[in-house]
């Protein structure tokens, strides 16, 4: 049995279809079945970490004292002679270091140090073909033989000639035409070591007698190569043969490039030199690898690992802000931090590009040496058409789409970013782009990402590539491209009529609101329009042609009080009126066939749609701070429409007609002040799970109770019995009520018992209780409850069994709270499931935690948050702010046992000049033996103006436990200048002995 390690640079289904008689070309290895403890544990035994072997003055001078440099900025203790001539042999002194190294750099003895201590050989060529070498061709063959002539001892040559081949044949750095920066760079990538690490988990979870097969996907330019490489090196000693393929996808181009790079692979796996592959059919399969055999894959397109079954994957990151950071100033200042003069702009890059490392070597090598004016001109630039060789680089990946995929991501690009998917989802619909597979294809090439909210994103970096895609369609002539998003391309193309039938969207968003003179023909032309936005520009005329190819019409301040005659409205998709002059609909609502999405927001002149019902495609209705409309009737069942937005208007009553939206989930009556009554049937909306009826507004209002709301409490078939429940079950599926300012006493409250079993989030912010009635208890799925600002709640007796968070946050009368004040200790057994409190401003109840207890079978955070001004006295490692508040502090703590939990701790204050409600985050980084291990953020909110104690216990899972000392960096800060930092602590469990804490500022 043979055992094997093959990276390959990419993942292309012809050569795959070649090497493997499957669709992807793969990377392939083989574990030495004994191995698999030392592959990802050792204990160092070595004095160096790096021994740097070398030869030449000039490379002594020039090369070699850069990459000292590289080394010694991330503190690698590094041996380096100086002392031995040129050609002579190696001393004892020598070969002692060369052992005592964990990393070395080529020949004999280091050879042997690799297959016997399984060092890492990271071979450099610089100025030096490796053919030259593997071949003894050119200058080495020249060398060898005056060596052969020199040394009487001919197998010693062979020795020689052995090792320079086995050397060539490592995957190592080679300089080729770069400079000598950014190959140093390359021989240390920024940030590394904690995506090795990553990697090395997931190896790590897999059985080793199993055939490892792992795929490294991510953005082009993200590092997925430098990955594999890095990975590749760490495993080669521990596998009997071995293979890197790089370059694949442009090797498979040429003619003759698959049965290359067939050849290299079978001939460096079965150690076969003289094999030759005469077509591209001869190949082996996945079955031809043994167990333990590991195979490690790079691709941009996840997909293509799902086809291929490729179930252990790794998305490669983009870098952090601090690595981010320490690239960019590398190659823009050729040290790790910004000049004095540039430290401003220096974020506005890294705000553009992010952190992706191919663009912030090429940015930052592109501005190196320029003043401060070229970088500002340079980055405008860049944000209209990016720097080419990122151009380059991410085209690939768009150039890989079909042509439906390459429209759904260019519509993104100019007019979707930060919209929901589902919302894109139904404008495409209407496209005909089949938009779900689309959406799915571009997040598999990493093109797109969706947030927890179910958002477009996408990176800068690619959004400005498709938009420059689309003004090379017509460079010079903006009317003749098919998408305008740029300001002055929209107000050129309508100011003087310039629209064409290419034109098939438009985006206005001007950077200040401004008139644009409509002319009368400016959309005549335009027949393919299907997209028109218009997010702040004031129109001087009304419109006299809409086209009828129209899915999306959203006119912010549309200037007419209808619609021309003749827009057919029939492939209208999404129709969006804000702050419009829109009068009324009228019976034109029958031609809207496949309306799914109509928002009237702020439309003052709006004051009656005629009956809905007949939009059966409908999903989602906002009607909101339209103050003279009135809610229409709805005549006939509507199975579709699951969102119904009336916030802010002056309706009086719902309809009975209501109960006929069957499907209806989400109904929002928030600030509806005029409110006075809501039907019995809304009880009998089965589907619903988010009801808001809170008055949030600072207007005073002569505000309906909520048994004042309805005719009757509960249905007739509900009862209350004597303990407080209710007999039968209403509203069967809520899961979230919000009742700000409308609880006013126990027949309120008994109406809430219809949803005892389902409620999840209970918002009774603002209600005038003075003790939380005890009936609480019986939510027993409740895990939010939300009491911010009940001025005289003084009492809360019981909490729900299963609560998570709760926010009593403004409750200036509170002086009762037994599960808090009695039990401070935070043992955390003490609070059953609660996870988070929010006590800003109840100055009546007395706080004065003593400790957090570590509770090692519960992997979850705590946080509490109160008014004061002095961090506990709890042993802390803290810093003190002597004279001003900074925005952000930073910690490094080196210890030395086992850790178990960390408790962090704040004292800030709230700028009086700001928002009253700001967020604070507290960021953790944990490393082990100097590899980023673990990352912890938590989020805080923080009202008010005093000032507020932060406490957060964060309790460690069992692995660190056994692990014997560390390091974590901590960094406390806010986004928004509202926070003022007076004070941070940090505490870690009294077993753990800290040895160093360092803080900035």
């Amino acid at each position: 049995m043979v055992w094997r390690l093959l990276v390959c640079k990419e993942y292309i289904r012809e050569t795959i279809k070649s090497f493997f008689h499957m669709p992807q070309l793969v990377r392939h290895a083989k574990l030495h079945p004994h191995s698999s403890s030392s592959l990802f544990s050792f204990t160092p035994w070595w004095t160096y970490d790096v021994f740097l072997s070398f030869r030449g003055e000039d490379t002594r001078q020039k090369f070699i004292a850069h990459l000292q440099q590289a080394l010694d900025r991330k503190k690698i203790n590094t041996y380096i002679d100086y002392k031995l001539p040129r050609g002579e042999e190696i001393s004892e002194e020598l070969l002692k270091a060369i052992e005592s190294s964990s990393i070395s750099i080529v020949l004999m003895k280091i050879l042997e140090c690799k297959k016997i201590k399984q060092q890492k050989v990271l071979p450099v060529f610089y100025n030096v073909n490796p053919t030259e070498i593997r071949h003894q061709r050119e200058n080495f063959g020249k060398a060898l033989a005056r060596l052969k002539k020199r040394f009487k001892d001919e197998s010693k040559v062979q020795e020689w000639k052995a090792a320079l081949t086995e050397v060539a044949g490592l995957s190592g750095f080679t300089l080729g035409d770069r400079t000598k920066l950014e190959f140093i760079q390359e021989i240390y990538p920024v940030g590394i070591e904690s995506r090795v690490h990553d990697v090395h988990d997931i190896l790590l979870h897999v059985g080793v007698n199993d055939t490892r097969i792992l795929g490294i996907h991510g953005i082009g330019g993200v590092g997925k190569t430098n990955l594999a490489k890095e990975i590749y090196n760490s495993f080669t000693d521990q596998f009997e043969y071995c293979c890197f393929l790089a370059n694949v996808r442009e090797t498979s181009k040429s003619e003759y490039g698959l049965i290359q790079l067939q050849e290299t692979l079978l001939c460096e796996i079965l150690g076969d030199l003289s094999l030759k592959v005469r077509n591209v059919d001869e190949g082996m399969g996945c079955d031809w690898f043994g167990l333990g055999s590991v195979i490690i894959i790079t691709t941009r397109d996840e997909h293509l690992l799902t086809i291929n079954n490729v179930h252990l994957r790794y998305k490669v990151k983009e870098l952090d802000r601090d690595e981010a950071l320490q690239l960019f100033c590398l190659n823009a200042f050729k040290k790790e931090n910004p000049n004095n003069d540039f430290v401003a702009i220096t974020e506005n890059v890294l705000h553009y590009v992010g952190g992706l490392p191919l663009a912030l070597m090429v940015i930052g090598s592109d501005l190196c040496g320029r003043d401060i004016h070229y970088w500002r001109s340079a980055l405008e630039k860049y944000k209209r058409i990016p720097h080419k060789d990122i151009l380059e680089m991410l085209r690939i990946s768009y150039d890989g789409l079909d042509e439906c995929e390459k429209n759904i991501f260019l519509n993104i690009a100019c007019f979707f970013i930060e919209e929901t998917e589902e919302y894109v989802t139904k404008i495409r619909d209407g496209c005909c782009f089949f938009p779900n597979s689309g959406i799915k294809r571009l997040m598999d090439k990493s093109l797109i990402t969706i947030d927890r909210s179910r958002r477009l994103a996408m990176h800068d970096l690619l959004k400005d590539m498709g938009r420059e895609t689309v003004r090379q369609e017509s460079p010079e002539e903006s009317e003749k491209r098919t998408r305008l998003w740029f300001h002055e391309y929209g107000r050129y193309v309508l100011e003087e009529a310039k629209g064409t039938n290419k034109i098939q969207g438009i985006l206005i968003e001007l950077p200040e609101q401004d008139f644009i003179k409509l002319s009368v023909e400016a959309f005549s032309e335009m027949k393919r329009l299907r997209i028109f936005i218009n997010r702040n520009a004031h129109f001087t005329r009304r419109p006299n042609y809409l086209s009828n190819e129209l899915t999306l019409l959203n006119w912010h301040e549309y200037p007419s009080q209808s619609f021309p005659r003749n827009f057919h409205r029939k492939k209208l998709i999404s129709l969006i009126m804000g702050e419009s002059l829109i009068k009324e609909l009228g019976n034109g609502m029958k031609n809207f066939q496949n309306l799914k999405t109509m928002k009237f927001v702020s439309c003052r002149f709006l004051t009656k749609i005629i009956d809905v019902s007949g939009l059966q495609s409908l999903d989602t209705l906002q009607i909101e701070r339209c103050e003279n409309l009135k809610f229409p009737e709805i005549e006939s069942e509507m199975k579709c429409l699951t969102i119904v937005l009336l916030a802010g208007t002056t309706i009086e009553e719902l309809p009975s007609s209501i109960g006929n939206l069957t499907r209806l989930e989400y109904l929002n009556l928030r600030d509806c002040h005029r409110l006075r009554h809501i039907p019995n049937n809304i009880f009998e909306l089965q589907h619903l799970s988010s009801l808001i009826l809170g008055e949030w507004s600072s207007q005073k209002h002569d505000l309906p109770s909520i048994v004042e709301l309805f005719s009757s409490p509960l249905p007739m078939n509900s009862s209350i019995s004597n303990d407080g429940y209710c007999s039968s079950i209403v509203f069967s599926k809520l899961q979230y009520l919000n009742l700000v300012r409308r609880l006013r006493s126990e027949l309120d409250y008994d109406l809430l018992t219809a949803c005892y079993s389902t409620l999840e989030t209970l918002d009774l912010s603002k209600s005038d209780f003075v003790i939380l009635p005890d009936g609480i208890k019986g939510f027993v799925q409740l895990l939010a409850l939300m009491l911010f600002g009940c001025k005289q709640l003084k009492e809360i007796l019981k909490l729900p069994p299963n609560i998570e968070v709760v926010d009593v946050s403004g409750c200036r009368s509170l002086e009762n709270f037994p599960e808090v004040s009695n039990k401070f200790e935070f043992d955390t057994s003490s609070f059953c499931k609660l996870r988070s409190i929010n006590l800003c401003g109840c100055h009546k109840l007395v706080v004065n935690p003593i400790r957090f207890e570590e509770n090692p079978e519960d992997h979850s955070e705590y946080s509490i948050v109160f008014s004061g001004n002095k961090i506990p006295d709890w042993d802390y490692h803290y810093k003190k702010i002597p004279k001003s508040y900074v925005r952000e502090i930073k910690a490094y703590l080196l210890y030395s046992d086992e850790i178990k939990g960390i408790v962090t701790s704040a004292v800030v204050k709230l700028n009086p000049s700001r928002r009253k409600t700001i967020n604070y985050n507290i960021d953790i980084r944990i490393y082990h033996n100097g590899v980023y291990d673990k990352y912890i953020k938590h989020t805080l909110t923080i009202r008010g103006g005093s000032d507020h104690v932060l406490l957060v216990y964060h309790n460690l899972d069992q692995k660190y436990m056994t692990l014997a000392g560390g390091s974590l960096r901590l960094k406390s800060y806010s986004r928004n200048d509202g926070v003022l930092i007076k004070s941070l602590g940090v505490r870690l469990d009294d077993d753990c002995n800290l040895k160093y804490s360092n803080w900035y500022p």
